[in-house]
C-alpha cells in the first residue's frame, strides 16, 4: 500500500490496526490510489477488495508531529465506518473535482449523517472508471 500511496502523490500517514491513513495532492490521486489498490490486490488474488472500505475527504487538516487531525481527519473516517464491505465514499466535493480526470465514476448517494457532525454530508460512491464512452 505504502508504494501505491508514493505513486499517487502521497504521503503515508500512519498504519492503522486494519488499515492505513494517506494524504495526498490532489482528490484525483487519492481516488486514483484507492482504485489502484483495489486492482492490485485483485489481480493477485488478494482478499482485500471483498473488505476494501475507504473514505475520503477533503479540507483544512492540521498536521501535529507525524499525524493529521481535523474535520476531514473525521468525515473520512466516518465515510470509511459507514461503507460496505467492498465500498469506497467520498464526499460530494471529492467527487466533483475528481470527476473532470476520469479515473473514476461517482454515484451520488445523498447525505449521510455521520456520528461526531453537525451537518449531514453528500457522499458519493467511487466507482471504476467507465470505459463506454
Amino acid at each position: 500500500m505504502e508504494t501505491l500511496v508514493t505513486e499517487h502523490n502521497g504521503d503515508l500517514v500512519k498504519r492503522l490496526a486494519d488499515g492505513v491513513m494517506a494524504v495526498f495532492r490532489a482528490p484525483a490521486d487519492a481516488v486514483s490510489c484507492v482504485l489502484a489498490f483495489r486492482d492490485n490486490a485483485d489481480a493477485n488474488g488478494s482478499p482485500a477488495p471483498a473488505g476494501l472500505r475507504a473514505g475520503l475527504a477533503l479540507g483544512e487538516a492540521y498536521s501535529e508531529g507525524d499525524d493529521y487531525f481535523g474535520t476531514p481527519v473525521v468525515i473520512a473516517r466516518r465515510l470509511c465506518d459507514a461503507a460496505s464491505a467492498g465500498q469506497v465514499l467520498c464526499t460530494g466535493l471529492i467527487a466533483q473535482l475528481a470527476a473532470a480526470s476520469r479515473t473514476a465514476t461517482f454515484q451520488d448517494i445523498g447525505e449521510l449523517d455521520l456520528k461526531g457532525l453537525a451537518a449531514p454530508v453528500r457522499a458519493s460512491a467511487v466507482l471504476p472508471p467507465d470505459t463506454s464512452t
